[in-house]
């Protein structure tokens, strides 16, 4: 998980009547974002960064934290609390704590947390009168045992308790961000279509039926959902949850995602990309320069060990290099046409093409 900093502020948990607290989020975001260009605000009061290039920027955590609390101290009066840990639920605990946690100790730090710091009162309960007093107490149950007896938001929980999520949907609040974009004059545009005779038809009563009578007998992982996110790639753009998980409460693509893949999207997104060979009319391999350009241009495409197919038009390469702090590989996008029909979305990454999605 990202190693973040959390900062809560007590005073602006509840808004006022005149506005005045979302006027200060909107204001302090603002100049947050001016030192990290992707600081957000989850809830109120709590704003969270990615610490590891600001950190190295200014030469360390401790001046971060100094920064961030002098910027807070231009937009509020009273106490703010900074904590760092890897995750946003462990960055959340840790300002309440005002501690940073230090690198690969989160694990340690969220198992000692109290059952409460869940955030719902009806586990915290049950898991007390079973002797779990704490998220690492919990977290050791076993999934199946956890998936049997509980709610698919309490598997969620699990899940969080066991690192293996950063945080939930319901964890950021939705209120507040309609609210800062009305701060700031933006719109939110919300489409749709209704059915004839209503919302919901006799076909989806049947699926809800059946999915329900599925995790009743096999568990709640054994039914997926599918709802679509904002993300710049295609796989991203789509986020799968167990049936009866909480719905995010968020707006689909709300973030502006620099970067983000041109439409239209392939109709058919592989779960396993297809390794493929694109060379130019000398037969030779096409790459992606460290100028986001192609070596040649594109003659034609291959399936190995099949025949070559000739490419009748491409677009891009766009490059796609997030997180350039970490450890993730750089890759360009690329769409290509063939002289039979076919379209694929292809990218680039260590010298190879990789077909990642086809369009109808």
């Amino acid at each position: 998980m990202e190693r973040l900093l959390a900062l809560w502020v007590p005073v602006l948990e509840q808004e006022s009547d005149d506005g005045a607290v979302s006027r200060a989020h909107a204001a302090l975001l603002g100049d947050l974002t001016l030192f990290c260009p992707f600081s957000e605000v989850v809830r109120y009061g709590l704003f969270v960064l990615p610490v590891r290039g600001p950190s190295r920027f200014v030469g360390g955590e401790e001046i971060v934290i100094e920064s961030v609390r002098v910027l807070a101290a231009r937009h509020v009066e009273g106490a703010v609390h900074v904590g760092i840990a890897d995750g946003l639920f462990a960055a959340h605990a840790a300002a309440l704590r005002d501690v940073v946690v230090r690198p690969n100790e989160t694990a340690t730090f969220r198992s000692a947390l109290p059952i409460e710091a869940l955030g719902m009162n009806d586990l915290a309960v049950t898991a007390r009168r079973l002797g779990l007093h704490t998220v690492g107490s919990f977290a050791a149950l076993p999934r199946g045992r956890v998936t049997e007896r509980f709610s698919a938001a309490v598997v969620v929980l699990h899940e969080l308790a066991r690192g293996e999520r950063d945080a939930w949907d319901a964890y950021r609040d939705p209120t507040l961000f309609r609210r800062l974009r009305e701060i700031h004059g933006e719109e939110e545009v919300v489409v749709g279509q209704m059915g004839f005779f209503g919302d919901r038809t006799d076909a989806d009563r049947r699926a809800i039926a059946v999915a329900h009578h599925i995790t009743t007998r096999l568990g709640v992982e054994s039914v997926w959902t599918a709802s679509l996110r904002g993300g710049r790639t295609p796989h991203d753009q789509v986020e799968w949850r167990p049936w009866g998980a909480p719905t995010p409460r968020r707006v689909v693509g709300s973030a502006p995602w620099p970067g983000r893949l041109p439409s239209p999207a392939p109709s058919v997104v592989l779960n396993h990309p297809v390794a493929v060979e694109v060379t130019s009319e000398q037969g030779d391999a096409v790459r992606v320069t460290g100028r986001a350009l192609l070596s040649a241009p594109i003659h034609a495409m291959r399936f190995p060990p099949g025949k070559s197919h000739r490419v009748a038009f491409s677009a891009g390469p766009w490059p796609h290099d997030e997180g350039w702090w970490g450890s993730r590989h750089r890759r360009a996008h690329l769409h290509v046409l063939l002289e039979d029909g076919r379209a694929f979305w292809l990218y680039a990454e260590r010298a190879q093409w990789w077909l990642a999605g086809v369009f109808d």
